[in-house]
């Protein structure tokens, strides 16, 4: 029963995250700042943006956020591995890719790069009820950054 309260407080947290993240990239000057930045570095710093206090305070939310998403996994378990996040790169990056994140920058949206995560979370859970070796599951998540890549 701890689980799944536990798991119930992550979703209700990274759902309240979402939503307030999104509503700011779209409504407030520091998303717009953010999205400007991340498409056309040069143009974002003649608007009179200054980029790199843009990327610093970027990377610093997303340390905050991971602090307290790591946080929230230990409150959800009794004991976590020290390497409970190793090889998940690949799947971040496969998220944010497939859910419209350009390669080159600014054309995301957060919603894309949640589906995008719905996508590739079903991924694996798929693929062992269907039998699959698990370690097709990283050549599987290339092929998709692979296809999402050539389609844009």
């Amino acid at each position: 029963m701890k689980l799944l309260t536990g798991t119930l407080f992550a979703a209700g947290m990274a759902t309240l995250l979402v939503v307030a993240m999104a509503w700011s990239a779209r409504n407030l000057a520091a998303g717009r700042a953010i999205y400007a930045t991340g498409s056309n570095p040069t143009a974002a710093t003649l608007a009179g943006l200054d980029v790199p206090l843009v990327k610093f305070s970027v990377f610093t939310i997303a340390g905050a956020l991971t602090a307290l998403a790591a946080v929230i996994n230990a409150a959800r378990f009794t004991q976590v591995p020290s390497n409970s996040g190793l090889g998940l790169e690949m799947k971040v990056i496969a998220a944010a890719v497939v859910g419209g994140a350009a390669i080159r920058g600014g054309r995301a949206t957060l919603l894309g790069t949640v589906l995008g995560v719905v996508l590739l979370g079903a991924i694996g859970p798929a693929l062992t009820f269907l039998g699959v070796n698990a370690y097709w599951e990283r050549a599987i998540q290339g092929a998709i950054i692979l296809a999402a890549v050539v389609v844009k």
